[in-house]
């Protein structure tokens, strides 16, 4: 009989990373209520039915099946065609035909959807114990990654009162000589905020006087609401390298197919060398999706605006809902959002009796109602709830009824 193996263990890299996004949504404890589960916690686009991919992106993906001709590994880089297709859709976002050229195809890289492109630019330029200044709220996965690969999360706070912008004198006080970049998130997931032009370029002189780069996730560029102007990085004259996040996840609907990307703007040339770390780092991957980038490159400039303008007037009905937890005075509140998918609300904690914290009130309301929202502990801010925007109407209405109910029950 042999002998008994030893434990294998994990990796102090592996034991480093968590996500709590995914804990909390893939791993969601079940419910003590009857009720039908609402999860007001998705970021999925597809999961009612009521968005839709564009039909041109749909053909497109039949097309390049059945030609037979993508079935191989593709560039690790991505093809040509798919980066200059990213190229040339990003410039719809600047005004000036120097702007425009700043964006350059060979500084495109497509990734393996959003989440790998924010691994690819942070690890690129930072070694283990430097530290990124990082928006309060932001999406779990920039903390994820920091906790992964040992780098310091130093969060500059976002104002509620002020449209959730940033707190400019709060991050003075972060920089430091081992801070590698400013990563700011613009439509915002969680807040549903939209940053004015002259804030933007208040960022970007900051990051001008620190000598910092910028890591600029622009995934909901698309998703922003009528009467609002979304104002990418890219569209200043600075020469502050810039590396633009985006993909295919939010505007047309195929956060399944993995297609995501990043471009970095270097109008000076300074950051050749972060160019050709990302570059050497997606060479660990054997690229993104090759049928359904190369989808992308044949319709991803042909994305009708009428599809966007449906989408667009679905997240306003849906956030529209919401606007009933106010009316009724419950403890809760926020900022009526402008852009992406999501709410960020605020948590009156004198108006309960019971609940002291945001994990607490995540924890009871799933538990009494089933309904899921998430804790702004993750994100980064504690003493908030985020929600989506995204689902149809009649389950929204569903939910703000019970989260009333269960305000109602738990305030003094």
């Amino acid at each position: 009989m042999s002998k008994p193996f030893p434990k294998v263990a994990s990796s102090r890299h592996a034991d480093r990373t968590i996500q709590m996004l995914t804990e909390l949504t893939d791993k969601m404890k079940p419910s003590s209520s009857d009720k039908s589960e609402l999860k007001l916690s998705i970021g999925d686009p597809t999961a009612d039915g009521n968005l839709r991919v564009p039909k041109v992106l749909e053909d497109a993906l039949v097309e390049v099946v059945q030609s037979g001709e993508y079935n191989g590994y593709p560039p690790v880089a991505g093809y040509d065609e798919t980066r200059k297709a990213v190229s040339d859709y990003l410039t719809r976002f600047c005004s000036t035909p120097s702007r425009k050229e700043n964006l350059k195809w060979s500084n495109v890289l497509i990734t393996s959807g959003g989440s790998h492109a924010i691994v690819l630019a942070m690890t690129a330029v930072a070694n283990e114990g430097d530290n990124f200044l990082i928006c309060a709220p932001a999406f779990p996965h920039y903390k994820a990654v920091c906790d992964s690969y040992g780098y310091e999360c130093r969060y500059y706070p976002l104002l509620a009162e002020r449209n959730w912008e940033a707190d400019l004198a709060a991050m003075e006080k972060l920089v430091d000589d081992r801070t590698k970049a400013l990563i700011m998130i613009n439509p915002s997931n969680p807040c549903g905020s939209n940053w004015s032009r002259p804030h933007v370029q208040e960022v970007i002189d900051f990051c001008e006087r620190h000598s910092l780069p910028i890591i600029s996730d622009e995934i909901y560029s698309e998703l922003v609401f009528s009467g609002e102007t979304f104002s990418s990085v890219a569209d200043f004259d600075t020469n502050v390298p810039r590396v633009i996040l985006g993909g295919g996840a939010k505007h047309v609907v195929t956060p399944g197919w993995r297609i995501g990307w990043l471009c970095l703007v270097d109008p000076s040339g300074q950051a050749t060398a972060y160019m050709e770390g990302m570059d050497r780092l997606s060479q660990l991957h054997t690229g993104a999706n090759s049928v359904c980038q190369m989808a992308f490159a044949k319709a991803l400039l042909k994305t009708p605006q009428s599809h966007l303008d449906d989408f667009v007037r679905q997240l306003e009905a849906g956030a529209k809902v919401y606007e009933r937890i106010l009316e009724h005075d419950c403890g809760l509140t926020f900022s009526k959002p402008c852009a992406s998918m999501f709410i960020m609300f605020k948590i009156n904690f004198s108006h309960f009796k019971d609940i002291n914290d945001d994990m607490e009130f995540y924890d009871k309301l799933l538990d009494e109602e089933n309904v899921q929202m998430l804790p702004g502990t993750i994100f980064g801010m504690s003493g908030c709830l985020r929600a989506t925007t995204s689902r149809p109407p009649e389950v929204l209405k569903e939910a703000v009824e019970r989260i009333v109910l269960f305000c109602d029950r738990h305030s003094k």
